[in-house]
């Protein structure tokens, strides 16, 4: 069984791409962190388990009153991240839906908490697609998965374009 020891999304292989943009000067972020594009005004911020538009991971650490962000937003990038849940729910997860649990980031070492799984693994739309499980951590509680985004603000979509 795997250790309950969420530090938010790790990129698999090479980072395809890193893009700046303008950040939301509300909140920290975290090196890791999951981040969508607000609804209102184009800027970024941390996402939660209800946020559409995700764009990728912070890049770095990020006190609320920066303005600028780099993050890892190619829609194709694959990240591995911890599977909040149970065995069971790991044996069943690979090719099913499964939403970001953002909890807070660690104040102590400046590193991001988030993992999937906010709730259940699942055939109807989410956050995330989850494509493998770990090679050494295979199917078990808090285990690491492959997963992609599948709310992606840039991903290719063939209804309208979503208003930031």
């Amino acid at each position: 069984m795997a250790t309950s020891n969420p530090n938010g999304f790790t990129v698999i292989g090479p980072v395809m791409q890193v893009n700046s943009y303008i950040k939301r000067t509300n909140a920290i972020i975290y090196p890791r962190d999951m981040v969508h594009m607000d609804p209102v005004g184009g800027k970024v911020s941390v996402a939660t388990a209800g946020s559409t538009n995700l764009l990728g991971i912070a890049v770095g650490y990020y006190l609320a009153a920066d303005t600028q962000i780099q993050v890892i937003d190619d829609p194709d990038q694959n990240y591995y991240c911890q599977l909040y849940g149970t065995t069971a729910s790991a044996q069943t997860a690979v090719g099913r839906n499964v939403d970001l649990l953002a909890t807070a980031g660690n104040t102590t070492f400046l590193s991001s908490r988030q993992r999937a799984g906010s709730g259940a693994v699942t055939l109807a739309a989410a956050q995330l697609r989850i494509l493998a499980l770990h090679p050494v951590d295979g199917a078990t509680a808090s285990g690491r998965v492959r997963v992609v985004i599948n709310e992606h603000h840039y991903a290719k979509k063939t209804g309208g374009v979503a208003s930031v």
